[in-house]
């Protein structure tokens, strides 16, 4: 037996939440997840996203009875694309995020708390920027999470990934949920994404279960169904009808065609011959969790100071890469407690072959991925990190005197330097 009642709540600024409250009667006292249908026809709510926009979504608006906790939530919604690269959704409360977005053509959860490394899992062992229509639906019970994404053009198997919770979990909370992306994505994903989603979303919905008696089973959905005199450029809003084609679900999005506005192409590489040449970055660098200094860099030199960046009191706050002896070092120290150099290569660089590097900052650890393998450096117990980094210099510094002692290389980097992302942004030399 099922009773419900459903309310449709406007309020002040752009969004309109759908409100359904349903009460189920199992029979047995055990409450378990009702099984999704995917019927067709049937009418769908999409948002198609340019890749530039997000809309916003605040929780807060909610009556204080949704955010009760309950041991059992869902979310769920269907997407479609042909990019490799995007963020989907970010859910935002406190110091804690949860989001998923599209990178390399996988799909990848992110669990953030903010007080510790991100965890990462990837989810299936394909790729989903194919323009093909898939369901994504999560399911939490109390701290265990099983995600399940369906591809609806083909009747076979979901793919499944379980994850659990470091911490209590809630979906529904006061807070706010993102759908394509923030007004900074990097910034918001720490540079764990660095795109907004470009593609289409239908149906988000965020549903809450809890037990009224032992044979009974209350549901509270929120639907993220529409939005109302919005400002936010970039989003189109509509009401599709999906139909089955010949194959299985709704048919899959053509590839967008667009022509692009001509600019100019960034200069990402420069290769450095004189040993007291380098490059700066105009800005500060901003250390926070997750912050990082990305390269590519190939050289025959066996001695060059690759990265550096530190404080203006003398070896204080630092961090350096370096190659020495034809090998790769991370050398650094944080709040004058001591500084560990860590040889990050087991090999010689100084090859003439193409190397990448990547340095994450995290509150417990710095990790190092070179060429794909990588290293991690705890922090000692009272380090933090440092916030008030100066200039990121490549390729060499200023005057080698005032360089930490620990810096062993005192000449200038010699050869090519491509792609040099600091916090996820591409360098335009």
């Amino acid at each position: 037996m099922a009773s419900f009642g459903l309310q449709a709540l406007l309020r002040p600024g752009l969004v309109l939440f759908v409100i359904a409250v349903a009460c189920i009667d199992y029979g047995n006292g055990q409450i378990e997840f009702p099984v999704f249908q995917h019927k067709f026809p049937r009418s769908v709510n999409t948002m198609t996203f340019d890749g530039n926009a997000y809309i916003q979504f605040d929780f807060s608006q909610l009556e204080n009875y949704f955010f009760r906790r309950t041991p059992i939530e869902r979310i769920q919604f269907y997407f479609s694309t042909w990019e490799t690269d995007g963020l989907i959704f970010l859910q935002q409360y406190r110091g804690r995020k949860l989001f998923l977005a599209m990178r390399g053509g996988r799909l990848v959860f992110v669990d953030d708390d903010g007080t510790r490394t991100p965890n990462e899992i990837v989810i299936g062992n394909r790729r989903f920027d194919d323009g093909r229509w898939y369901f994504f639906e999560m399911k939490r019970r109390d701290m265990e999470a099983n995600i399940t994404v369906t591809d609806l053009h083909q009747n076979q198997q979901p793919q499944q990934r379980t994850y659990i919770f470091r911490s209590e979990t809630q979906f529904i909370l006061p807070g706010l949920v993102y759908l394509g992306g923030t007004e900074n994505t990097p910034e918001s994903t720490d540079a764990i994404v660095n795109r907004n989603f470009q593609g289409t979303i239908a149906d988000v919905e965020f549903t809450s279960y809890y037990s009224q008696t032992p044979k009974l089973m209350g549901r509270l959905q929120v639907l993220l169904s529409t939005l109302r005199n919005s400002s936010n450029t970039g989003v189109e809003i509509k009401v599709e009808e999906w139909t089955i084609d010949s194959t299985y679900g709704p048919k899959p999005r053509p590839r967008p065609t667009t022509t692009p506005r001509p600019t100019p192409a960034p200069v990402t590489t420069i290769t450095l011959m004189d040993p007291n040449a380098y490059a700066a970055v105009s800005e500060r660098f901003i250390m926070r969790p997750g912050s990082s200094i990305e390269l590519k860099f190939r050289t025959i030199t066996r001695e060059g100071l690759l990265m550096y960046t530190g404080s203006l009191i003398y070896g204080r706050n630092f961090t350096t890469l370096e190659i020495y002896d034809g090998k790769l070092y991370h050398t650094f120290n944080f709040n004058g407690m001591g500084t560990n150099r860590t040889l990050i290569s087991d090999s010689e660089v100084s090859d003439g072959i193409i190397h990448q590097v990547e340095v994450r900052y995290y509150n417990e650890n710095i990790t190092i991925y070179l060429d794909g393998t990588r290293k991690v450096i705890n922090l000692k117990r009272g380090v933090t990190l440092p916030d008030n980094l100066e200039k990121v210099y490549l390729g060499g510094f200023e005057t080698y005197v005032t360089l930490p002692w620990h810096t062993w290389a005192r000449v200038g980097y010699q050869g090519c330097l491509e792609d040099v992302r600091v916090n996820g942004a591409l360098l335009d030399f």
